[in-house]
């Protein structure tokens, strides 16, 4: 699997089954869905993190590490 840098994607709960199944069968990246813990979000490369939460979207701070 390629490494990639991290992917956010901000949708329903209703959507996140088929995006997690897309994203797996990309072998590109990981899928996390709604992660508030900030040691892993720090290190999110090779990573889709899945958010439906919008509390998640509003005050996190996404940067990498690197």
């Amino acid at each position: 699997m390629k490494m990639r840098s991290a992917l956010i994607i901000f949708t329903t709960e209703s959507a996140v089954k088929d995006i997690k199944e897309q994203v797996e069968s990309t072998n590109a990246y990981v899928p996390l869905e709604d992660c508030d813990d900030l040691t892993k979000i720090r290190d999110m490369k090779g990573k889709c993190l899945i958010v439906t939460k919008e509390e998640l979207m509003r005050g996190v701070d996404y940067r990498l590490k690197e």
